[in-house]
């Protein structure tokens, strides 16, 4: 068997870019740079600085990565508004020099532009310092990237250490820490990869001693007593402390099934290490890989994507609705397998929810409460003169009554709750909802184009590294 170290030196080769690549990326962004800083100040902003930030400053970027970030790093004297006059700003700098650009969301607007295939965030922040009060999210990535060049001055092997991780973190499917994923940011993977000094360490940690829930990583050692931390951060299931914000947890997105599948995949890897964890998969997903499987039936609530909303807000909206669903359909008596919630961004949201049975018995036992109870003559003087029921009548110590299921297939029940239990933001899309049952081969065969891909992969769950 091939060993670890004989995989990882392979693996380098994978994720590694080329001295051409670097120049090109770096040649566009010093071009975008330019553009920026002239033209903001011609518009007569003062007080900034126009950067590189992220992978590409750090040298810590995968090759098939195609995005970019440049701040414009203002002072704190700039008054909040002036976030939204730099948005219209960048789009006429754009314009004016025949730039595709974006309008993209976090927690206040920001341009992207895309240029030669690459798509360059220009995204504005405010000058703080270590320990300091941010006054936008985004405040802290300058200190972020200052402090990971830091380190990988005193260690520039690292720059690969860190390239490993985050493809391996890509493969597995927790690569980014926006909701769509829940996963690992690139500069956790960097503060990890840092602190334990390789790729290899980082990963054999993880797999014989992570449990979710008790670890508490803090590379420059913010807190004396790690139980501090766990108060601090106490429903996280990874606590690392940024190291330039004792008062950030920088794995607060990092959700628990995330953590779990890092820890499987490490697990995996280090007993039979294979290039697989570091490679894409070589042909896409299609029907023909469910034949001979189980299908058990799978509900898929489908609909129209909202116009003109941000990709992060629909996947937030649509994680809630898969939630809701799933715990309607618990309430009323159905096994749910397993739920997720997926968009392509553009056209279309799907949720799927697998289930033991699509479809009950038309009739159900209804349990009262113990015949010693206060409640107990108030339930059968509810039921006593229902001739749509049988009893009430005594099982054990409870009163009990024989009535007709309120709703006997899933799709009834979701047809009937979906509009009340979405969210606010997303009721109008639900009155819309195509509610479809898959149960075989043929009923995925007749599905969309735009959600079969989707569905195949939810149906089929083994990821191709296993």
């Amino acid at each position: 068997m091939t060993s670890i170290d004989e995989i990882i030196e392979e693996a380098k080769k994978l994720v590694e870019p080329s001295l051409e690549e670097k120049e090109r990326r770096l040649s566009i962004v010093r071009k975008i740079i330019e553009i920026v800083d002239n033209g903001l100040r011609a518009r007569g902003l003062q007080n900034f600085e126009v950067s590189l930030q992220g992978s590409l400053a750090k040298d810590t970027w995968l090759p098939e990565n195609k995005d970019i970030d440049v701040f414009i790093i203002l002072s704190k004297d700039n008054p909040r508004e002036v976030l939204r006059e730099l948005v219209k700003m960048l789009i006429e700098i754009a314009e004016e020099n025949k730039i595709e650009w974006r309008l993209k969301y976090a927690q206040h607007p920001y341009v992207q532009y895309i240029v030669s295939g690459y798509e360059i965030d220009i995204v504005p922040c405010y000058r703080i310092e270590p320990g300091e009060r941010p006054i936008t999210a985004a405040d802290r990535t300058p200190l972020h990237t200052r402090y990971v060049i830091s380190k990988l001055l005193e260690n520039p092997h690292l720059k690969t250490e860190i390239r490993l991780f985050k493809r391996f973190l890509k493969i597995v499917g927790i690569y980014g820490a926006e909701i769509k994923v829940e996963g690992f940011s690139g500069y956790l993977a960097e503060v990890l990869t840092i602190y334990y000094g390789s790729f290899k360490n980082l990963l054999r940690d993880v797999a014989e001693n992570w449990r979710p829930g008790k670890v508490v990583i803090d590379p420059e050692k913010h807190y004396a007593d790690p139980r501090k931390a766990r108060t601090l951060f106490k429903d996280a299931p990874l606590i690392v402390i940024d190291p330039v914000d004792p008062m950030r947890n920088a794995a607060a997105a990092v959700s628990l099934r995330s953590m779990c599948k890092l820890i499987l995949a490490g697990k995996l890897f280090l007993d039979k290490p294979s290039l697989k964890f570091f490679k894409y998969p070589e042909k896409p997903i299609n029907i023909e890989d469910l034949k001979g499987r189980l299908i058990p039936p799978t509900l898929l609530i489908v609909l129209p994507y909202p116009e003109k909303t941000s990709p992060e807000t629909v996947w937030g909206e649509i994680k809630r609705l898969c939630k809701s669903l799933r715990n309607t359909l618990e309430r009323y008596e159905y096994k749910v397998y397993d739920s997720e919630a997926w968009t392509d961004e553009k056209s279309v949201i799907t949720v799927a929810i697998m289930v033991e049975k699509d479809e009950l018995p038309e009739y159900e036992l209804h349990k009262g409460p113990p015949v010693y109870s206060d409640n107990v003559l108030k339930f059968v003087e509810k039921y006593v003169n229902d001739n749509e029921c049988l009893g009430p009548y005594v099982i054990g110590e409870r009163v009990v009554v024989i009535k007709r299921r309120k709703y006997n297939t899933v799709e009834k029940l979701v047809r009937a709750q979906i509009c009340q239990i979405a969210p606010k933001h997303m009721r109008k899309l639900c009155e819309k909802a195509n509610i479809i049952i898959v149960r075989d081969l043929d009923d995925v065969a007749r599905l969309p184009e735009t959600i079969r891909d989707f569905t195949i992969r939810f149906i089929i769950k083994r990821e191709h590294w296993l």
